[in-house]
């Protein structure tokens, strides 16, 4: 009897044992879960913000006036260059509890003035707009009144609640008048 009595306590240890491992399965499984989600959220966070910083830059190019005004958007948020997008889908565009998206100061990377020439100036009210007829003191001038530039702007969003921040650059081309250009360019137009 003794015997029997000794294998009851064999079996109490190791089932104790076996109780410790799956504790301490159990307990890693949900510290790795944990961590997993904190991964996936942070990506979350960054995708939303790019998103938006993406969203804010189309509506500022689509707006029309990135070069030839200082307030980029119809309604700005905190500054003229600084709009609110609605993360949280409250219908509220609140500057602490929304994305904010700045967009930066354009920068010219080059530009070029357009020939009298390469105008179509029958068909298009842009290209009238553009002509500059030849002057009588200097006949060879051929040069319009607009210019074809390329510039650089970059859009930084922030979202105040995860601390989750990206900043998208984008290229774009536009016409715009020549006198504009040869002081953002610092060139004579070429």
């Amino acid at each position: 009897m003794t015997r029997s009595s000794s294998q009851h306590g064999a079996v109490l240890i190791v089932a104790l044992i076996l109780l410790v491992l799956i504790t301490l399965i159990g307990v890693s499984t949900a510290s790795l879960i944990n961590s997993n989600t904190k991964v996936l959220a942070n990506f979350e966070g960054r995708a939303a913000v790019k998103s938006a910083a993406i969203s804010a830059l189309q509506q500022a190019i689509a707006r029309g006036t990135l070069v030839s005004s200082d307030v980029v958007f119809a309604n700005p948020c905190t500054t003229s260059r600084t709009t609110c997008i609605d993360a949280n889908g409250d219908g509220a565009l609140v500057a602490g509890q929304d994305i904010l998206v700045t967009i930066s100061d354009i920068k010219c990377i080059s530009a070029a003035i357009i020939s009298n020439d390469e105008l179509d100036v029958f068909s298009s009210l842009e290209d009238q707009s553009c002509y500059q007829p030849p002057q009588a003191a200097n006949p060879g001038n051929n040069d319009s009144l607009c210019a074809e530039a390329t510039w650089d702007v970059a859009a930084t969003a922030v979202d105040p609640i995860t601390g989750a921040s990206s900043t998208v650059r984008q290229g774009l081309s536009t016409r715009t008048q020549a006198n504009l250009i040869s002081t953002a360019c610092n060139s004579s137009g070429s």
